[in-house]
């Protein structure tokens, strides 16, 4: 790898495995992530997608806490972006998601993609900077005692009037959605390379040579 190279990493992702479908009460997530070599003027961009939508969107949500403030348009979604004051670090960012902010959700298995890039001053991808990690949620009818201890609709509140907003979130959606689209067509091209690869027709024989 290009120790010049600006990339990020998901290290820690914290979130409930169960959950009960259809209450007001927001889901907790928590996200620990790395980036390495980011230039003077980037932006490390943090977002939780739904990987059950194509393309993939950017789940509705807030920010409730993070080691370095996010500078979103005003928006309920489950995104934040930091501007990169110096070239390497660690950034932890807890969401808050689900719950008041879509209407509950239905039952079902919820497939997250948590993703973290960075981009350049103006808002272009930087190739080679794309991270991200799938989770799954239970969505269920029944209660289940997962651990966690969601914010109460108050404190949610509180901290979407408390957010500082200057960067227009729709660039940042646009920017996120095409990466992970790349990502998942790279994949996809990668797969079936290999399966011409390994699936060679075998020479062709002349049978009336073979008399």
């Amino acid at each position: 790898m290009n120790p010049a190279a600006q990339t990020t990493a998901i290290y820690q992702v914290n979130s409930p495995s169960h959950a009960l479908a259809g209450t007001e009460m927001p889901l907790p997530i928590s996200v620990t992530i790395y980036y390495h070599n980011g230039a003077t003027g980037s932006r490390l961009v943090v977002g939780i997608l739904d990987a059950n939508t194509s393309p993939e969107r950017i789940v509705a949500g807030v920010v409730v806490f993070s080691t370095e403030p996010c500078i979103n348009q005003a928006g309920a979604y489950a995104l934040c972006t930091i501007a990169v004051v110096k070239s390497s670090g660690v950034v932890k960012i807890d969401f808050q998601i689900g719950g008041i902010f879509d209407g509950g959700g239905q039952p079902k298995v919820w497939s997250l993609n948590v993703t973290s890039l960075l981009i350049d001053r103006r808002n272009n991808l930087i190739p080679g900077s794309v991270s991200s990690k799938l989770l799954k949620i239970d969505l269920t009818q029944t209660a289940s005692n997962n651990g966690t201890n969601p914010m109460n609709q108050s404190d949610t509140l509180a901290a979407l009037s408390q957010l500082d907003y200057s960067i227009p979130v729709a660039i940042t959606l646009a920017i996120i959605t095409a990466a992970i689209i790349a990502i998942l067509l790279g994949q996809r091209t990668k797969r079936s390379t290999a399966t011409r690869h390994g699936s060679k027709r075998p020479a062709y024989s002349d049978p009336k040579k073979a008399c």
